[in-house]
């Protein structure tokens, strides 16, 4: 698990850095936010089905902190 937690931050990271050389709208900073969101949509894809493996059953809710929604999850 280490290993994408540190695989999303160096992600984050290169995109920060390009933002400030060339600024939030660039094209290269746009293609490297969707590739994090990419990682960390396949990130909580797979944290969802190890909760469904350890509690089979269970309605789990995920919220998000970017978008203020919440979705359950069978």
């Amino acid at each position: 698990m280490d290993d994408i937690h540190q695989h999303i931050e160096e992600i984050r990271r290169e995109m920060m850095r390009l933002a400030g050389e060339y600024g939030f709208s660039d094209s290269r900073v746009l293609t490297k936010s969707q590739e994090l969101d990419r990682v960390l949509n396949t990130y909580q894809r797979e944290k969802c089905k190890l909760k469904e493996q350890r509690y089979p059953g269970v309605i789990h809710l995920s919220l998000s902190s970017v978008t203020g929604s919440a979705e359950f999850i069978n």
